[in-house]
């Protein structure tokens, strides 16, 4: 059976894929595969599962970010329109 990394590891891959193919947003990619292939090391070499939960809080803290971003120029176009 897999272990809880393997599916760890298939959910941070999917999540990856639909950043990478719905923000078209260069920072949010690399930031993302950044974080992902530091604590993959990190969980790699030490085997705390802390990592595990660091990486996935991250990835989830820049996205919140990039909507936050992308929410405030959508409003600051709708202030340029009017």
């Amino acid at each position: 059976p897999p272990s809880a990394y393997v599916i760890h590891s298939i959910i941070i891959l999917f999540d990856m894929i639909l950043i990478h193919v719905f923000t078209y947003t260069l920072w949010l990619s690399l930031a993302g595969e950044c974080t992902a292939v530091v604590f993959a090391f990190c969980f790699h070499f030490t085997g705390e599962t802390i990592f595990e939960l660091l990486e996935t809080t991250l990835i989830a803290v820049l996205v919140s970010f990039h909507m936050i971003r992308s929410r405030n120029e959508h409003w600051n176009r709708e202030d340029d329109l009017e």
